[in-house]
């Protein structure tokens, strides 16, 4: 996740200099790149495991009212949708049917929903929590754009295209191309870059599940 208005600290794991395709379509840094952004969280607890929905994302947006971020999120969903073999985001229009609901508001509003991301809010435009069981399988999950403290209606689309994008189980930042939509500098791109989709579709393949290990999922991208 980000939006920082200040940077945040954690660390890359290492990338290769190689550029050598392997056979699911990954360099070896951007193995490196998926794998610390996949099993590393930038907020919360660390994980041992990839976090992964096994379900739609039937999502409820909350301020419907905002209608070029309620665009972009249709825009958003099918490039997602079409990346993934499996889960599809779906919107609904009952918030009792949803399983992620998304906030464009300030800060406080979304704070009442979810406090218990409250503590992380001040530093980052744009934030989303969600809630995995025992065998790491995402069940619910929230996220929102601070269109308070966020002025260029780009910037607020780039919050909204990465912290969806992450709350799929992507969730960290890297420190590789700027281009990226996971990366950690500040910047404002509205595009998946071609790196982007390509981690996108081997997360969002079901040969990637929930729970699976760094050596499992080295084991699997290195074959």
């Amino acid at each position: 996740m980000f939006r920082k208005l200040l940077l945040c600290t954690f660390l890359l794991l290492g990338s290769c200099s190689s550029t050598k395709k392997l056979q699911k379509g990954l360099t070896d840094t951007e193995i490196d790149i998926f794998l610390q952004i996949v099993l590393n969280p930038e907020f919360g607890f660390q994980s041992n495991g990839a976090r992964k929905w096994d379900k739609d994302l039937l999502v409820f947006l909350k301020n419907p009212e905002r209608t070029s971020l309620v665009n972009e999120f249709n825009k958003i969903s099918n490039e997602i949708n079409e990346l993934s073999q499996e889960i599809k985001i779906r919107r609904v229009f009952d918030e009792s049917e949803a399983n992620f609901i998304i906030f464009f508001s300030d800060m406080d509003s979304y704070a009442k929903f979810e406090p218990t991301a409250s503590e992380y809010l001040y530093d980052n435009l744009g934030f989303f929590w969600v809630r995995a069981n025992e065998r790491f399988i995402v069940e619910s999950g929230s996220m929102y754009v601070d269109v308070d403290r966020t002025d260029e209606i780009e910037c607020q689309k780039h919050l909204l295209r990465e912290e969806l994008t992450q709350s799929l189980g992507m969730m960290n930042d890297h420190n590789g191309p700027k281009n990226s939509i996971f990366h950690r500098g500040w910047n404002c791109t509205t595009k998946y870059s071609e790196m982007d989709k390509r981690i996108i579709s081997v997360f969002l393949n079901n040969e990637i599940k929930a729970g699976m290990s760094h050596s499992k999922l080295q084991e699997y991208l290195s074959k």
